[in-house]
């Protein structure tokens, strides 16, 4: 399991893509990786089952407020596009040809050797835009870790500004709180007041140092959380450009 305390886009990215995820109507992730999908959902499992009760939204409020926040989510989800496989799923037992010399013979190896001293073995997931699958194959060719990041975020079209800014996971956990308090009432009319005048009851805002909030920026952190669970994705929450 990923617990990176870090500043990472890769880490906020998909700790915060997996609370949309888990919230969406459908509840899963879209994976074709047979014969690898019940692998996928066992860690699925597992990991609900170790770490959701530290990654509600009041938890990962307190944890901002405490200083001890800290990216959790499933390492399934790192592996969205592409899985990296070792030899062993080759099963290969004989030489065959590798490659061919100037005059046409065969290059004779044993393919496992082969892969495992000059390839990546990889599973693609053909349900991923493909702009992401070929980012992340040139990801495991990039030895530096900010060009790395860079792949990643245009891949993904995130908004490193969204990213950038210091109250990025603030708003998102304001947002899930209440996103999850309005279904615990039912979604009934009035809801989202009532939810917002219990927020205001904790004494979240004051302890996350947000002494200036009108309710209609807290109605908009709700919206964003709205559209990003229904979306499945990490969209911004900045009001500029928030058609996305």
């Amino acid at each position: 399991m990923h617990m990176l305390q870090g500043k990472s886009v890769v880490d906020f990215y998909f700790f915060w893509r997996w609370q949309y995820i888990k919230r969406h109507k459908q509840c899963g992730l879209r994976i074709d990786f047979n014969p690898y999908e019940q692998q996928y959902r066992d860690n699925i499992k597992k990991f609900e089952r170790e770490y959701s009760l530290n990654i509600t939204p009041s938890r990962i409020i307190e944890g901002i407020i405490s200083d001890k926040f800290v990216y959790y989510y499933p390492d399934c989800m790192s592996n969205e596009s592409i899985i990296e496989l070792d030899s062993s799923y080759l099963n290969d037992k004989g030489d065959r040809p590798i490659d061919y010399d100037d005059e046409g013979n065969p290059i004779c190896e044993n393919l496992t050797d082969y892969v495992e001293n000059y390839c990546h073995l990889i599973a693609i997931n053909k349900s991923t835009n493909i702009e992401i699958v070929l980012a992340d194959i040139r990801c495991l060719f990039e030895s530096d870790s900010r060009s790395r990041e860079e792949a990643f975020i245009k891949s993904r079209n995130i908004s490193i500004h969204d990213f950038q800014k210091e109250n990025r996971d603030i708003v998102r956990a304001i947002g899930l709180w209440l996103w999850d308090r309005v279904k615990e009432l039912g979604g009934k009319r009035g809801a989202i007041k009532q939810a917002i005048a219990e927020l205001h009851k904790h004494n979240y805002l004051t302890q996350l140092g947000i002494t200036e909030i009108e309710d209609t920026d807290i109605r908009f952190y709700r919206r964003r959380t709205e559209a990003c669970v229904v979306a499945e994705e990490v969209l911004p929450f900045t009001k500029r450009g928030t058609k996305r």
